[in-house]
Formats: structure tokens, sequence, C-alpha cells
């Protein structure tokens, strides 16, 4: 049951860190775009399907379900060893 919640947790991590790069690419781009001088045309575009396919993207998902999974089995071990204590002193 730990790796299940821990995976699950890493899982939520991956996706809160998909939200906050897409949040920072639309901030980027809008503050790119504020920027053009007025009266000239161009298009800024981002795909957030495919920035999971590049390395970085990649990478960023890797790191964040590797910490969502860490942090969540550190404290369900933790949890684990306390009640496990608490047990044998009874």
């Amino acid at each position: 049951m730990l790796y299940f919640k821990s995976v699950l947790a890493g899982i939520a991590a991956m996706i809160v860190a998909e939200f906050i790069v897409i949040a920072g690419a639309i901030t980027l781009l809008f503050v790119i775009s504020s920027r053009q001088p007025a009266g000239e045309e161009g298009g800024l575009g981002w795909d957030p399907v495919s920035f999971t396919s590049t390395a970085v993207g990649v990478i960023i998902l890797v790191i964040a379900f590797i910490g969502g999974f860490l942090w969540q089995y550190r404290r369900l071990v933790a949890r684990e060893q306390i009640s496990r204590k608490s047990a044998a002193r009874s």
C-alpha cells in the first residue's frame, strides 16, 4: 500500500508540474506578445501536448514524479515506524 500511495502522489506531482509549466509558458507568451510594437503582426504559438515529447518536458515530468513519490514514501514510512513503536510500547 505504501508504494501504491506513493505512485499516486508521484502522478499527482506530474500533473501539478505540467499545469505550472503550461501557466508559465502562457504567461511568458503574453509578456513576449505585449512587448511587440503595435501594428506588427506575428504569431506566437505553443503546443502543450508536444512539450511532453521533448527531452526537457520528459525530464521535468520525471523529476516531478520522483519528487512526489519520494515525498509521499518518506512520509508513509515515518508514519508506519511511529505506529510500530507505539504498538510495541503497549
